[in-house]
C-alpha cells in the first residue's frame, strides 16, 4: 500500500516538529569562557551544558591555554564563534595574536586551525595593553573575521578595525587593514549586520560617535558607509545587537549620566534612529548587549552585576524597547561583563569578571523573564585575571537559515528567494541548514516544510 505525498509530508513534519521541542532530541551544547591574564598564558575554560537545566559540567582537557598571553583589558569581546563552520576565535592581547580552534560539536574538544595563532597588525610602543585589540566578530558565513582596537595613547588615527579573509587552512589580512575608523570613534563593541553587509564599531569614550562600514565578504575590505561617522543619542554607545529585520540595537548614557538603549533601522546599512529613540533602561553600565530569537534585547550591566531585558515590538521607524516585568535581574557575581544564549535561547550564561565565575538563568520565552538558577562559587575560572569572552557552541536549529537562533518567517523568505534565483547560497550564512528533509536538495518541498513548521 503506498502512501500520498500528503501524508509522507505530514510524518516528516512530525519528525521535525519532534525533533525541535523533545528534550531528549536536542543535542548538548557547549559553553567556552575566556580568562585574559594580564603578562600570563590566557586561560580557556569548556564546559558541556545540560540543555534541559543550564548545568555546567567541566569538559575534560580543560582548562586549557590558548598559546598567547593575555592584557589587562576589562573587554567583553574578546571572544566569538562561527556557527557556520564551528570555529571558535580568542584574542590574546598581550601577545598580538589571535587563537583559532575547530570545534568538534559532539565532544567539545577544540583542535587548532592550521594558521593558529594569527598575528594581528602590531600597535606602537609598549605598554601593550594600551593599545591591544579588543574585540573579534565573525561575518554570519564565517568569513571575513574582524578585529576592532582604541589604541589610547596615539593622538592620530587610534581607532582601528583589521579585517582577515578566513579558510580552512589561512587567514589573509585584507588589503585596506588595519583602517581608521574615523575622528571620535574609539572601538570597544563590535558587529554584523545579520546578512553580514556591514559592520560596527564604537564605546570606549566619551563621546556619541560610532562608525559604520560595507564589508566585500569576498576581499573581506571594509568600506566606510555614507555618513559614517554616525551619531547616537547618548553617550559611550556600547552593546551592538542586530536582527533580520535590518535593525540595530545599542545602549548609551543621555548627557552622560542616564543610561538608556537605543533602536535604529539599517537601509544599505546606514543607521537611522527609531521614531521613539531614547529608551528608559534602568541600567547604570551596559556594556555587552544580546538579541535573543524570542524578540528581546537583553544588555549585561556591569557596575551593578544585572541584566536588562527589553521586549522589541513594532517594526521599522516604528520600532519599541519596552523593560519586561521584573527587569533587570541580578546575576549574583560581581562585575557581570558578557553573556550568551544557549541555541534554543532557554538559558542565558553570564560571566562575572569581578568573582571569575558565570550565572546561569532560565529565560522564559514567552515574558522574557529571567531566573536566577545558579552561579558558580568565586573563582571557579581562576584566582586571577579578567573574563573577557564567553561563547555557546552547537549544531544550528534546523530551518535556521541565517543563523540568528531563530526558525521563522526571516528564514522562509531566505529559502524563497533562493529557490527563485534572487540570491545565490553564498549569501545566506547557512543555505544547507534549509535542507528541512534532509535528502541532499534545497526545493519546494523544503520550502513547504520550513512554512508549516513556523506556521505560515
Amino acid at each position: 500500500m503506498t502512501q500520498s505525498k500528503h501524508t509522507v509530508w505530514l510524518w516528516v513534519f512530525c519528525g521535525l516538529l519532534v525533533s525541535a521541542s523533545g528534550a531528549s532530541f536536542v543535542q548538548a551544547g557547549f559553553l567556552y569562557v575566556l580568562n585574559d591574564v594580564n603578562g600570563g598564558p590566557n586561560q580557556l575554560y569548556g564546559y558541556g551544558v545540560n540543555e534541559a537545566d543550564g548545568t555546567l559540567t567541566l569538559l575534560s582537557g580543560f582548562p586549557m591555554t590558548t598559546g598567547g598571553n593575555g592584557s589587562q583589558n576589562l573587554m567583553c569581546q574578546r571572544m566569538c564563534f562561527d556557527p557556520a563552520h564551528a570555529r571558535l576565535y580568542v584574542i590574546n592581547g598581550g601577545s598580538n595574536t589571535l587563537s583559532a580552534y575547530s570545534v568538534n560539536l559532539d565532544n567539545g574538544s577544540l583542535t587548532p586551525m592550521p594558521f593558529s595563532p594569527l598575528t594581528l597588525p602590531p600597535g606602537p610602543a609598549d605598554p601593550v595593553n594600551r593599545w591591544a585589540w579588543a574585540a573579534v566578530a565573525v561575518h554570519p558565513s564565517g568569513s571575513p573575521l574582524v578585529v576592532a582596537r582604541d589604541q589610547l595613547d596615539q593622538a592620530v588615527e587610534p581607532g582601528q578595525l583589521a579585517s582577515f579573509v578566513i579558510t580552512a587552512s589561512t587567514a589573509a589580512l585584507s588589503a585596506d587593514s588595519p583602517c581608521f575608523v574615523g575622528n571620535g570613534v574609539f572601538p570597544y563593541a563590535l558587529a554584523f549586520s545579520r546578512d553580514g553587509t556591514s559592520v560596527y564599531t564604537g564605546g570606549n569614550r566619551a563621546t556619541t560617535l560610532f562608525a559604520g562600514f560595507g564589508v566585500n565578504a569576498t576581499t573581506g575590505a571594509l568600506n566606510p558607509l555614507p555618513g559614517s561617522p554616525f551619531t547616537s543619542d547618548g553617550h559611550w554607545p556600547l552593546a551592538y545587537a542586530t536582527d533580520g529585520r535590518g535593525r540595530l540595537f545599542m545602549y548609551s548614557y543621555h548627557n552622560q549620566t542616564v543610561g538608556q538603549s537605543e533602536a535604529y533601522t539599517l537601509a544599505a546599512g546606514v543607521p537611522t534612529a527609531v521614531s521613539g529613540n531614547p529608551f528608559v533602561s534602568g541600567l547604570d553600565d551596559g556594556i555587552f548587549g544580546i538579541r535573543h530569537p524570542a524578540g528581546y534585547y537583553m544588555v549585561v550591566d556591569r557596575t551593578y552585576s544585572r541584566v536588562g531585558v527589553f521586549r522589541i515590538t513594532g517594526a521599522g521607524a516604528g520600532t519599541l524597547l519596552t523593560a519586561v516585568a521584573g527587569s533587570p535581574f541580578q546575576a549574583g557575581g560581581m562585575g557581570s561583563t558578557a553573556m550568551a544564549l544557549s541555541r534554543a535561547g532557554t538559558h542565558l550564561f553570564v560571566a562575572n569578571t569581578g568573582h571569575r565565575n558565570v550565572t546561569t538563568f532560565a529565560v522564559n520565552p514567552s515574558t522574557g523573564v529571567l531566573t536566577n538558577l545558579r552561579t558558580q562559587p568565586q573563582n571557579t575560572l581562576g584566582a586571577g585575571g579578567y573574563l573577557t569572552g564567553i561563547a555557546y557552541a552547537a549544531p544550528p536549529l534546523l530551518g535556521d537559515l541565517n543563523l540568528d537562533g531563530a526558525v521563522d518567517a526571516i528564514d522562509a523568505e531566505l529559502l524563497a528567494r533562493l529557490l527563485a534565483d534572487s540570491l545565490v547560497e553564498t549569501e545566506i550564512p547557512a543555505s544547507w541548514n534549509g535542507d528541512m528533509n534532509a535528502d541532499g536538495l534545497l526545493d519546494v518541498l523544503d520550502l513547504a516544510l520550513l512554512e508549516l513548521f513556523i506556521g505560515l
